[in-house]
């Protein structure tokens, strides 16, 4: 397939170990498709539909995924550094040990994508769904997931050091075990969320809500702005807690 190739009805057709850099498969209907170890670097993939198609192993570096539907496919160890994924759809979606490193995924649907052990550093989520991700052993260094939607999402023992989750709501997530230092979670929304074991060290709360959340084996004498969180409407004191009145508040002193 040469690189500017353009084709449409590509329904389970294998490109298995194709090369296909910088191909234009613009609107490409791929459904199904066997991508597994291609070459689509810097390729044009802009509202392609590789709805189960397999791209396991293959390689998605700088390509333009934008719009594109990836739902229920198999990107499990590929590579997408540096990609468009901006408005793309990978609802349940596997990403197994994937790389996005720098890659942009806002507005993204990422509803129940398996992000498990997948290297996420620096890029971008804003906006992004990731209601029942699946993101255990992640790693976010650094990366930005501003007003992100992670209800029932789990972050177990994933990496979040200096990561960006302003405004995130992260209703009754799982972060037990992640590494959350230097983060910043101000405004999130983090009600009955379990952060046991998390670091928190020099996170930022600022007016974040703690209602409910668990902070079971939580050091947190380096948390920045834990007297700053939303309370329960009928709480009898002044919305201004101190550390106290938060682990009283969580019934975590004994």
């Amino acid at each position: 397939m040469t690189d500017n190739y353009i084709a449409t009805d590509l329904r389970g057709q294998d490109f298995s170990y194709s090369q296909l850099t910088g191909a234009n498969l613009s609107g490409a209907d791929l459904t199904g498709a066997r991508l597994s170890g291609a070459d689509l670097s810097g390729a044009d993939l802009t509202g392609a539909d590789l709805t189960g198609a397999n791209l396991s192993g293959a390689n998605l570096s700088r390509a333009d995924l934008s719009g594109a539907s990836l739902t229920q496919a198999n990107l499990n160890y590929a590579i997408l550094d540096k990609a468009n994924l901006i408005k793309a759809n990978l609802d349940y979606a596997e990403a197994q040990e994937a790389s996005f490193v720098f890659s942009l995924l806002n507005k993204c649907n990422l509803r129940g994508v398996n992000l498990v052990n997948s290297n996420c550093s620096h890029a971008t989520f804003n906006l992004a769904d990731m209601t029942y991700a699946n993101c255990r052993a992640t790693n976010f260094a650094k990366a930005s997931l501003e007003k992100i939607t992670a209800e029932d999402a789990s972050f177990r023992s994933a990496n979040l050091a200096y990561a960006c989750l302003k405004n995130a709501n992260l209703i009754h997530s799982i972060l037990v075990g992640c590494n959350l230092r230097m983060a910043n979670l101000t405004w999130s929304n983090l009600l009955n969320a379990d952060l046991s074991e998390a670091n928190l060290d020099y996170a930022v709360f600022k007016n974040s809500n703690l209602t409910g959340v668990t902070l079971a084996g939580v050091t947190l004498e380096t948390v920045k702005n834990l007297n700053c969180v939303t309370v329960p409407k009928n709480h009898e004191q002044d919305d201004e807690l101190t550390v106290y009145d938060l682990l009283k508040t969580n019934n975590l002193l004994k």
